[in-house]
């Protein structure tokens, strides 16, 4: 859905453009927008681990099998999905790397970093932002710096505006209702629970 959304505002589409994928995890996201045949991919996440699977599943030629079962607790944490994750990864793997994005010669560059600091990496001027479930974590933490949510808000965004070409846009997709300030409590109480998705906020 978001990467439909961002080719369909983005004048001309994403084909041959620089995107920034903020608050990446594994690659989800980032292989779908390849298949819009973007020029280049910056995939950005705090979480060294999400960047090591990132890389592994879709740069490399490991042996996905060899390599998941070698990591420590990987059958007792995933359970009864274990062999349902290993054949996911390997089919990501497998569309990304025949994909057209992989045959147009497009370059994916996965950074360990912080949404908040992408303005200070040396990215160069981007197209398009897009950060699926990215924008909660960084207002949220900052509200948890005693930011007033409205800064919050604001100063989250910012470093996504500071590095995007003029013209370019930022498209970012939430799972959850995370901001309820202009919401009706007792109308929320009556969705939550009820609805398969809380609105999503695009």
């Amino acid at each position: 859905t978001i990467a439909v959304l961002a080719d369909a505002n983005l004048p001309e589409g994403l084909r041959g453009k620089t995107v920034l994928d903020v608050g990446c995890g594994f690659g989800t996201t980032a292989l779908a927008v390849s298949a819009f045949a973007p020029k280049r991919i910056v995939a950005v996440d705090s979480s060294a681990g999400m960047i090591e699977l990132l890389k592994t599943v879709l740069l490399s030629k490991t042996d996905l099998r060899k390599w998941i079962a070698g990591q420590k607790g990987a059958r007792r944490v995933l359970g009864r999905f274990y062999n349902p994750t290993l054949d996911h990864l390997l089919l990501m793997r497998e569309v990304f790397q025949k994909g057209i994005f992989t045959r147009r010669g497009g370059e994916l560059v996965a950074i360990n970093a912080d949404g908040l600091e992408v303005h200070r990496l040396g990215l160069g001027p981007v197209d398009a932002v897009i950060g699926s479930n990215y924008l909660h974590w960084p207002v949220n933490k900052l509200v948890s710096e005693k930011y007033f949510l409205r800064y919050a808000c604001w100063n989250a965004l910012c470093p996504l505006a500071a590095i995007l070409k003029p013209g370019g846009i930022v498209v970012l997709m939430e799972g959850e209702d995370f901001i309820t300030l202009d919401d009706k409590p007792e109308e929320e109480a009556d969705f939550s629970g009820n609805v398969a998705v809380e609105h999503p906020v695009f």
